[in-house]
């Protein structure tokens, strides 16, 4: 024996490569493709025409990665092929892809089996590679996962050989699991294909092929055996037993033969050590145009794996689709394996969210109806073709068809089903939130239609209406701001870092301009009321032309001012950096996947902006409430000057305890819109209890007279009638002229 053709299987290539190694006689495999076969220690004179599974997982990564899938599920068989090619694919594809594994030895029970594909399906995986060959368990290993429901729509098996299929057909219970399987992918190292010239050749001369001489030996052994008809008529070129392991053999004799005329062209072959050493190490020099393209050797012996040939296949139930039957014809006689017809078309893989990519438009027309050949019960339809240029798969090949995945579907899965993500959005709190704005707004309409009513009335009258009118419209439009606070992007779509729901980033503005307004229209009459007390309290002059100064048409305008300055810096604000409404992952899975999230409005423009407005408001405040604390003496009958110092001071410390408040619970969502919803209620109704509630007394009661009395009042300024006032007890004492406590008492008007 001087060489070794062959076996197809990795298992029995490993027994003879170890014989091949003892007996140092040289081998050359045409289907073992285990890179453990790589060991030349063990197996010193092995040579393959077929390509590693390491070249194979590289195109297997090439399409996991066009697909955008960073996770996937191994099942692989415990034996030299399943091991070699699972850390040939966990290698190669590295850090870009998630995988989980699972083993399945050659003595395996249906219950382990069970177990192993249960914890498969836990992994919540969709995308599973099946890395079996010749592995009598793999119908069992379908079996389960179809009882598992990870096999079928929604999942994607990918398997590396095409021979596992032969032992699922004949199983008559799987008619279901058949159904199932329709659409998964095959990655095979294609060898004889239509575009190779020899190959075409070869098989196009086949039926008329002349054995010659070799024939009489044939017939010695059989009479009965008529090689013309047995082997060159009835065949089927799109046979994988042609394409497959035909081609890859005919090239390991061919490899053999040029080998060693190459070597030793007239000299007999030499002792078997020196004729095994030379027949590897000498490889590397070979290069020939075979049935599988062309061939080049490694000086390991190893085919150069940009010389290999892959294809990725469809794998179609006959049954899947009522329109497409077998046919038949006089070229195609029914003792040949049947084929389908189905149009062929050129798609294009369009990658596009994490985990999957759906499918365009075919890029040309259908091409004539063609025939795809049925093996092992199934059609093979042809994807893609790889590419050793641009090592990837290439989906416009002239016989490529638009792909279906697992199930019969034509959406591609998911890699893995993400969890169910936490938007830390709650219902109860926007509704708890919804029912203080009611509040709030019922609030403010009460004393609103109280004040219309009531407006003729001595108390109204003396407080003047107008703003009164203005405070309750600054309540209604500041607790108004809670509406939006309201607004996430929980109904969709998620906003994510860039801010893409719409609706939650205009929310996010309307919030801001609703409550600068709502609490400068609050707030301002307020102030407004304060300043005019302390104009009379502090000026010298009395005059009528002094009190028809500070009006109300005065007064209004002052108001005016503070809103308008208040709505430029809103203004700066929304040209500089409007608000957007972000998404922020704060929680994530063992693969990656965000579990919660938080929603938060976010401007380049906040810091600046906070100091400017959030400055001019304080200053407000803290200027009036300084003022009501001079001037806290002041009578409070006919004016509430009084009761609009406790306002302001109320707004000021729900300011200052708001703050600190929220940034502890800055990091909760939920109680963080809670916080803010409330501060904005308890503010709204709090000023307008402290303003308002002493009138309704008053207007119910009677009003002490604690004013003292003013010959005149003067033009634009309310007054009380005396006759509408019900005397106290004791009168007034006088009120100090200045803020000096020694001062003099001033002449007041009536109504402030």
């Amino acid at each position: 024996m001087d060489i070794i053709i062959g076996p197809f299987s990795d298992a029995e290539s490993v027994g003879t490569g170890m014989f091949g190694g003892i007996y140092e006689i040289p081998q050359i495999s045409y289907g073992a493709t285990s890179s453990e076969l790589d060991n030349k220690e063990l197996y010193p004179f092995l040579a393959r025409t077929i390509v590693t599974d390491y070249t194979k997982a590289q195109a297997l990564c090439a399409f996991w990665k066009s697909s955008n899938y960073r996770f996937g599920a191994i099942l692989y068989s415990d034996d030299h092929y399943g091991r070699s090619f699972q850390k040939a694919i966990t290698t190669v594809c590295g850090a870009n892809v998630t995988f989980s594994k699972h083993a399945f030895k050659t003595a395996i029970t249906e219950k382990e089996i069970d177990q192993k594909v249960s914890d498969v399906a836990e992994k919540k995986m969709n995308i599973v590679l099946a890395i079996f060959k010749d592995f009598r368990a793999f119908p069992a290993i379908l079996a389960a996962a179809f009882k598992h429901n990870i096999l079928g729509a929604g999942t994607q098996w990918i398997l590396t050989e095409e021979s596992i299929l032969q032992d699922i057909y004949p199983i008559e219970s799987f008619s279901e699991i058949r159904k199932a399987l329709n659409g998964s992918f095959v990655v095979s190292s294609v060898g004889g294909t239509s575009y190779n010239d020899n190959f075409r050749s070869f098989v196009s001369a086949w039926d008329t092929f002349d054995f010659g001489d070799a024939e009489g030996a044939v017939r010695s052994v059989s009479s009965e055996l008529d090689i013309t008809k047995s082997f060159f008529q009835a065949f089927d070129a799109d046979s994988r037993a042609i394409s497959e392991m035909g081609a890859y053999e005919y090239d390991a004799v061919m490899t053999a033969g040029l080998q060693v005329c190459s070597l030793y062209p007239e000299d007999p072959i030499p002792p078997s050590k020196i004729f095994a050493e030379q027949f590897i190490s000498k490889l590397e020099d070979l290069s020939f145009d075979g049935l599988t393209g062309n061939l080049q050797f490694e000086s390991t012996g190893n085919r150069r794996e940009e010389t290999g040939s892959f294809q990725l296949f469809n794998i179609l139930s006959p049954s899947s689709d009522p329109t497409q039957k077998p046919t038949t014809s006089p070229s195609n006689p029914p003792t040949q394996e049947p084929t389908l017809e189905i149009p062929t078309v050129h798609p294009t893989m369009n990658p596009t969210l994490e985990g999957g990519a759906e499918q365009t438009s075919p890029t040309s027309p259908p091409s004539p109806i063609r025939p795809i050949p049925v093996r092992d019960g199934f059609a093979i339809g042809l994807i893609a073709t790889f590419s050793s240029l641009t090592r990837d798969f290439e989906y416009d090949c002239a016989e490529c068809t638009k792909p279906l995945y697992t199930g019969g579907v034509e959406e591609m899965p998911l890699a893995i089903n993400p969890p169910e993500e936490d938007l830390n959005s709650s219902k109860a709190i926007k509704n708890i939130c919804v029912a203080l704005f009611a509040l709030t707004a019922l609030v403010a309409v009460f004393f609103l239609l109280w004040t219309f009513f009531y407006r003729r009335h001595p108390v109204i009258r003396s407080s003047q209406a107008n703003f009164l009118n203005m405070i309750s419209l600054g309540a209604i439009i500041s607790s108004t701001t809670i509406l939006p606070l309201t607004v996430d992007d929980a109904d969709g779509p998620l906003a994510g870092l860039d801010g893409e729901n719409t609706k939650a980033n205009i929310a996010c503005n309307a919030a801001l301009w609703l409550y600068c307004l709502g609490f400068m229209t609050t707030l301002t009459p307020l102030f407004a009321k304060m300043y005019r007390i302390r104009l009379i309290y502090t000026s010298t002059d009395k005059s009528e032309k002094f009190i028809k100064k500070i009006s109300d048409m005065w007064l209004l305008g002052l108001i005016m001012k503070f809103i308008v300055l208040d709505l430029v810096f809103l203004v700066i604000w929304m040209v500089q950096g409007p608000f957007k409404y972000i998404r922020v992952p704060v929680a994530h899975d063992k693969y990656g996947f965000v579990t919660a999230s938080s929603g938060r409005c976010v401007s380049e423009f906040s810091g600046v902006g906070i100091v400017l407005i959030g400055g001019y408001h304080l200053v407000i405040l803290l200027f009036g409430s300084v003022m009501s604390y001079k001037y806290r003496n002041f009578n409070a009958a006919m004016c509430e000057a009084k009761y609009v110092s406790i306002a302001l001071i109320s707004n000021l410390q729900v300011l200052i305890l708001a703050v600190p408040i929220l940034n502890v619970v800055s990091n909760d969502p939920g109680t963080e819109m809670f916080v803010r919803c409330g501060v904005i209620a308890l503010n709204d109704i709090s000023v307008q209890l402290v303003v308002f509630l002493p009138k309704l007394y008053y207007h119910y009661k009677g009003v002490p007279i604690e004013v003292t009395s003013f010959s005149n009042t003067p033009s634009g300024m309310s007054s009380m009638p005396s006759q509408s006032v019900t005397p106290s007890q004791q009168a007034a004492s006088s009120l100090q002229a200045s803020e000096d406590p020694g001062s003099a008492a001033p002449s007041l008007p009536n109504q402030i």
